[in-house]
């Protein structure tokens, strides 16, 4: 890393930093969860950013709907490049009085409101399996899902007891692709007990159609013995072991009536532009950017396909790199897909902006949708500036005339500024040494596991890419891969991604996938060679950590 070239930016960006004013914000609410049973608990989080009091808050609006079991508060400050943030927080703990469409109302103080949210609460679910105080189960959201679509997986732990070292076998299905999501915790009312309830959920995404069989996974631990001297750590008692059964999940094949080059099964997809400025007034040589957002429920980002803009004689396009985003929701993952294109018109007259289609297919209904953006016509001004064909202007650039040094009056150098030149490069060096030093040390660890994680989700995007046959997205994703892998490299082509791992088999691979994406004779381009040949270079450099079971924290941090 160059310290000393990126010194200068830096401390202008720690100067902007430490003048910025701060921003004011509002009071939100915010509950963990929209979905609910019967006896379920739930957290409201009433939290405030700046020096609004929310203490006093009243609840009694609340409690027409459901009931309180706890309510605590807590603080932080925190101070990042000077600037002082501070937040206060209400944490409402509630259990719904019954079923249906629930409102927790908005709550108001001296200047500020919260924002109103509804929760659906659905009736009791029946127990699992007797009076076992600690049951352990598995769940899918549907008998049967596409390839490459998205499979809910809920691991369920019940107990009504204390529990120790509790873990859960790490889940591993062959042929599939599986994202870990937030677990969620929560005390639920059954048959008069209750019980506290630890959900694992994952998305699952099958790779191949036919049967998928998720196996029976393992939930192990230790029930909390009582303390019976000062000097007794408990943890002396009774083992249990509890084990889900299998499922079998059927994996439908891409329908042969859906025709579209990039195969997209979704829950829902959606396409919306946005210009920085209204495409109806653009004038000759003045930009606008468009922006064009897609987004897949059921999807990740590295499925979504590139915006193919066509191209408009008088119209000039400068796409930017797209940005890509998971997210998640009650729906699994949400994957979200950002281009942002510049778009300058060279000449007067009238353009028509042709519709964007995507197809894509819907899992619920079964069937082909289009998420559609219209075309539309838009009329371009002449330039604001006019020449005069008598006067002509050769240049808009101010005229720079060269003069040699030694022609120049040389003033004095007087000693403060030999003194102030010599105390600002020994307060440059000594930073620099500080921050090389900082590197060097313990963070550089964290930096390091950092850079490991980042080169993992690009491989999983890159796998994900390579199967979906997109040579478009895959060559995006190879791209990220490749930053990622190579940080102190700057790759700016697949070209040189090649050149720089100098692995003649990737090298190859990569040739056809120029030659698919850019070649005379277009084909259907295939991932999977591609995508050994990553696999078998990251073998090579990378060492196969062991594998961890996952650990059940009971009481999470809010």
């Amino acid at each position: 890393m160059n310290i000393s070239g990126k010194l200068i930016p830096g401390l202008v960006l720690l100067t902007l930093a430490l003048v910025a004013s701060s921003s004011h914000a509002a009071v939100t609410a915010i509950a963990d969860r929209n979905q609910v049973f019967e006896g379920d608990s739930l957290t409201l989080v009433i939290k405030a950013t700046d020096d609004e009091n929310i203490a006093q808050t009243d609840f009694s609006a609340l409690e027409r709907d459901f009931q309180i079991i706890n309510q605590s508060s807590r603080s932080s400050t925190n101070i990042l490049n000077g600037k002082r943030e501070s937040s206060k927080e209400l944490i409402v703990e509630i259990i719904p009085l019954h079923s249906g469409q629930l409102a927790i109302p908005a709550f108001t103080g001296k200047g500020w409101q919260t924002n109103p949210i509804t929760v659906d609460v659905q009736p009791a679910p029946a127990t699992t399996g007797g009076d076992d105080v600690v049951q352990f189960s598995a769940e899918v959201d549907r008998d049967n899902v596409y390839v490459q679509g998205q499979l809910l997986l809920t691991l369920r732990l019940q107990q009504a007891i204390n529990l120790d070292n509790r873990s859960v076998s790490e889940l591993d299905i062959n042929g599939a692709f599986i994202v870990a999501l937030e677990q969620q915790s929560f005390q639920r009312q059954l048959n008069g007990r209750t019980y506290l309830i630890h959900e694992l959920r994952y998305a699952v995404f099958p790779e191949q159609s036919g049967t998928l069989t998720i196996p029976a996974q393992v939930f192990t631990g230790r029930q909390r013995s009582p303390r019976r001297t000062l000097f007794d750590r408990g943890g002396n008692g009774q083992s249990m072991r509890r084990s889900t059964e299998p499922l079998t999940i059927t994996v439908l094949p891409r329908p042969t009536d859906y025709t579209a080059p990039t195969w997209l099964p979704a829950k829902q997809m959606t396409i919306e532009e946005t210009w920085s400025t209204a495409p109806e007034d653009l004038a000759v040589g003045q930009s606008a950017t468009r922006s064009i957002t897609l987004t897949g429920t059921g999807l990740q980002a590295a499925q979504l396909p590139p915006v193919l803009l066509s191209p408009i004689a008088g119209l000039k396009y400068y796409p930017d790199q797209p940005v890509l985003e998971d997210q998640e929701d009650g729906f699994g993952i949400t994957g979200t897909r950002k281009e942002n294109a510049a778009l300058i018109p060279t000449a007067a007259g009238s353009y028509t902006i042709p519709e964007l289609r995507i197809p894509w297919w819907n899992t619920d209904k079964q069937q082909i949708e289009i998420a559609l953006i219209p075309a539309r016509t838009i009329t371009v001004r002449a330039g604001a500036t006019t020449t005069n064909s008598s006067t002509p202007i050769t240049s808009q650039v101010p005229l720079i005339t060269t003069v040699e040094a030694s022609a120049l009056p040389q003033p004095a150098i007087l000693p403060w500024q030999i003194a102030t030149s010599i105390a600002v490069i020994g307060w440059i060096l000594t930073t620099i040494f500080l921050l090389r030093k900082k590197q060097s040390g313990p963070n550089s660890q964290a930096q390091l596991a950092a850079r490991q994680a980042s080169e993992r989700t690009k491989f999983r995007a890159l796998k994900t890419a390579c199967r979906s046959a997109n040579a478009a997205t895959t060559r995006q994703a190879l791209l990220d891969w490749g930053r990622a892998y190579l940080p102190e490299q700057i790759i700016g082509s697949t070209e040189e991604l090649a050149t720089t791992l100098a692995d003649p088999v990737l090298g190859s691979e990569i040739e056809v996938l120029n030659s698919a994406l850019y070649g005379p004779n277009t084909t259907h381009w295939n991932g999977d060679e591609l995508l050994v040949a990553v696999k078998v270079l990251r073998k090579q450099h990378n060492r196969k950590g062991d594998k961890q079971s996952v650990s059940l924290q009971l009481y999470p941090a809010n």
